[in-house]
């Protein structure tokens, strides 16, 4: 792999996993910790440090590693405790120390919210060797809450690898009750890449589907960019065409499978919202370079409506302005 497709790789995950985090951190959270879970307070939104109007963007920056921090929520408990959880992800072991990359962004939050006790968790997986992270621990679901804040000499925090965890893990995997989360890591969790992928795979579309009216079309599209990033990537062209079969006699029957065609009917429109946007940012690289790109790709992503699209296609073409598109996206 050249370096450049490694870089977008790695700009890959870093989207898929920020996104997911922004809409499914509380489902992350029941999933993996379901005792920390039921001491949360969950009701309303858990407010993202980048959108706190009080942060600036610029202190969480680690010119050592070139870096901001993946995510970071401001949380309370039932109890009136105030918490931030932090999520650092890891896919590979070419980008710095991870875990003094994380403390790091445990120090500058710890300084920042002097009220609050930090809770770090990292999530490993990809390239990212499987020796320097364990399954999860549940650290006694949160030993209420770390308390290793005043004196920093020891620094520890929960760092998973979805390698060491069996795709299908009881612990987990609730037939009757799918988390979205558990869905969209199911490519990067351990399974036989070889003949599990297609069973894998038709669980993923009918998990999805059975949850879908508990969820909101932007949780469900970035659990389908996991399913194809990570899941379907595996699949064979034999086991590719046959997922594809079995999708189309589902969708005939629209009657009986009612909520998997509703859920088909948003992926042939997201396929179509993904062409447009991968459209404009060919033509944004050729006007504006990568850098032009880095600013607009955020913007991008959260379009997902095709008029808006074509128009800020069209400005771009016409005007060739930067400063114009930008406008246009953010409107």
């Amino acid at each position: 792999m050249t370096t450049k497709t490694k870089k977008e790789e790695w700009n890959r995950h870093d989207r898929n996993f920020k996104r997911l985090f922004h809409q499914s951190a509380k489902k992350f959270i029941q999933l993996f910790y379901p005792n920390f879970y039921k001491d949360l307070d969950i009701s309303g939104e858990w407010l993202t440090v980048s959108e706190n109007p009080e942060d600036a963007a610029t202190i969480f920056n680690n010119e050592a590693i070139d870096q901001f921090l993946d995510k970071a929520f401001l949380v309370n408990t039932l109890n009136g405790q105030s918490l931030v959880l932090h999520f650092e992800f890891q896919s590979t072991v070419g980008q710095g120390d991870f875990d003094k990359r994380v403390l790091h962004y445990n120090d500058r939050l710890s300084a920042i919210y002097k009220e609050r006790e930090v809770i770090s968790f990292g999530i490993c997986f990809w390239e990212y060797p499987t020796s320097k992270a364990k399954s999860v621990e549940r650290k006694s679901d949160f030993q209420k809450y770390w308390g290793l804040q005043t004196a920093k000499k020891v620094f520890d925090y929960e760092k998973i690898h979805l390698e060491t965890i069996q795709w299908n893990d009881s612990k987990y995997y609730k037939e009757d009750e799918p988390n979205p989360v558990l869905i969209a890591f199911w490519g990067l969790m351990k399974h036989n890449k070889g003949t599990e992928c297609i069973e894998i795979a038709r669980k993923a579309y009918t998990g999805l589907a059975k949850i879908k009216k508990e969820l909101d079309n932007a949780e469900i599209k970035v659990v389908l960019k996991f399913i194809g990033d990570y899941l379907e990537r595996h699949l064979t062209k034999d086991q590719s065409n046959e997922l594809k079969t079995w999708l189309s006699n589902l969708q005939k029957n629209k009657e009986k499978e009612e909520d998997i065609v509703a859920l088909l009917d948003l992926i042939a429109n997201e396929k179509v919202i993904e062409h447009e946007q991968k459209r404009i940012r060919e033509e944004v690289i050729s006007l504006f370079g990568k850098k032009g790109l880095d600013s607009i790709s955020p913007l991008l992503d959260n379009i997902d409506d095709l008029k808006k699209l074509d128009d800020v296609y069209k400005t771009m073409v016409k005007t060739e302005s930067f400063e114009s598109t930008k406008r246009v996206l953010e409107k």
